[in-house]
């Protein structure tokens, strides 16, 4: 097994590294919530719409640390 691939998303962990694939995943997680019809359900889907958003804002500082500032994840 290779460690440069999420064997569990079938991605390059270098890609999970930015931000932008983080905001998409949020993204298609509320997408998938609005189609729920059980309470549950989308609230689950939300709130790991939340914690990817989350990881995005950690990449997003890790990346700026890495570049002597901060960015907006939006930009990345």
């Amino acid at each position: 097994m290779a460690w440069d691939v999420c064997p569990v998303m079938k991605t390059t962990t270098s890609s999970m590294d930015g931000p932008a694939y983080w905001l998409r995943r949020a993204e298609e997680a509320r997408r998938t919530a609005d189609e729920m019809v059980d309470p549950v359900s989308k609230k689950t889907l939300l709130d790991i719409a939340k914690a990817y958003e989350e990881l995005a804002a950690f990449a997003a500082s890790k990346r700026g640390n890495e570049q002597g500032g901060s960015q907006d994840p939006e930009q990345l």
